[in-house]
């Protein structure tokens, strides 16, 4: 007895003490025998695919350390009992005193009676003909006309299941231990394998740049894109999917809309006029400029328009040359024009970048881009931008 109670201390000391290689976690517990509970020593623990190994001591304890975290097959073999059963632990990092994996478990040897029934996912009927395999073996049965399998006696262990059956996916039960009852019963689920149909689309109007961002859903549902052009594509999916996007493509490919752009440059200064006031031109946007700026007079230097194409861009001069207007492409969503890289630009000697950002507007509306300031801030250029669909 005293030998005994020694050996419990010292494990104990042992857990609390060691300190563990950095990462790494530990795994104690003890063997019992199954009929009655009783410690079972020199009992020889092994994580399989690893070098870690260990035997139990006269009162069925064991420990191993330094186990790098991650989930293990184990086994535990009794060469004094003749017999052994499989178990799976998760490791982990064994950072404080509470991260270690207390198992207690039986010696069994006795062979398990596998048996089920495979159903289809959707119908919930019987699956017959199905196949049911172990993997990494030569055991395998196939369901009978209800959908029922049963397998001669399996030894205790952990194994992987492989169920399969024609116009289904294939389905795997990883990591099925059996033992110590004598029957393992499981219901496999097999879903139908979808219907692929194939279709090539061919747009009239539109590239297929902005139409693709749409697909990005329908994607993760197995839909198979390739694109032949920007305005030829051929889709490979379900039924249901096919429907989807063809109402995207009838959507979205629609005559290309002309856009009319105007720019106007206006003069802002400090200096103020008798009967100054905003010129009616920009009578529309009379609230942001009181909003923006604080200047006391405005006149309005020069305006240009340009007509262009929805998808495309524009170059427009204005100021008598002295100022270039980019855009880098029009677009329209719903009711909003979208003026892309916007810039403005003053030419000659002095040539440089004087405004550049993106400009998004309500059909019809005029919007204040901002100020330059000139002069040591007596005077500014303020740009205006209207845009307005043809109708």
């Amino acid at each position: 007895m005293r030998f005994r109670l020694i050996t419990t201390v010292l494990l104990v000391l042992l857990s609390g003490c060691v300190v563990l290689a950095e990462g790494t976690g530990r795994l104690v517990g003890q063997i019992t025998k199954f009929d009655n509970g009783k410690p079972v020593p020199f009992v020889n623990i092994n994580l399989i695919g690893t070098s870690f190994t260990v035997q139990s001591d006269v009162d069925g304890n064991y420990m191993i350390e330094n186990i790098p975290e991650g989930k293990y097959n184990c086994v535990a073999k009794s060469a004094l009992l003749g017999g052994g059963t499989h178990f799976r632990v998760e490791i982990k990092k064994n950072k404080t005193k509470n991260k270690n994996v207390v198992l207690n478990f039986p010696i069994d040897t006795n062979p398990v009676k596998v048996k089920g029934k495979v159903i289809d996912h959707k119908t919930q009927l019987g699956l017959k003909g199905a196949k049911v395999i172990i993997e990494n073996s030569d055991q395998g049965v196939v369901t009978d006309e209800n959908g029922y399998f049963e397998f001669p006696p399996v030894l205790s262990k952990i194994y992987t299941f492989k169920i399969a059956a024609a116009g289904y996916e294939t389905e795997f039960a990883n990591d099925i231990v059996l033992g110590p009852e004598a029957i393992k019963e499981m219901d496999f689920y097999l879903k139908p394998q979808p219907v692929l149909i194939s279709n090539t689309f061919v747009l009239k109007h539109k590239t297929i740049h902005n139409l693709y961002q749409n697909f990005e859903v329908l994607m993760d549902e197995g839909m198979v894109f390739s694109r032949q052009s920007d305005y030829r594509f051929t889709v490979k999916c379900t039924k249901e999917n096919m429907k989807k996007i063809a109402k995207l493509v009838e959507q979205y490919d629609v005559p290309l809309k002309q856009v009319w752009i105007e720019v106007r440059l206006v003069l802002a200064s400090m200096e103020k006029k008798a009967g100054s006031t905003l010129p009616q031109e920009l009578k529309a946007v009379e609230e942001q400029f009181k909003t923006l700026f604080r200047y006391q007079n405005y006149e309005i230097l020069d305006d240009a328009k340009v007509m262009v194409v929805e998808d495309n861009g524009c170059f427009l001069t204005i100021g008598g040359g002295k100022f270039a207007v980019n855009v880098s492409k029009v677009e329209i969503h719903n009711d909003i024009i979208n003026l892309n890289n916007f810039t403005l630009e003053q030419t000659g000697n002095e040539a440089k970048t004087i405004l550049s950002t993106f400009v998004n507007l309500t059909i019809g509306d005029t919007v204040v881009l901002g100020a330059s300031n000139v002069d040591n801030s007596k005077y500014a250029l303020i740009v205006t931008v209207n845009a307005n669909v043809v109708k």
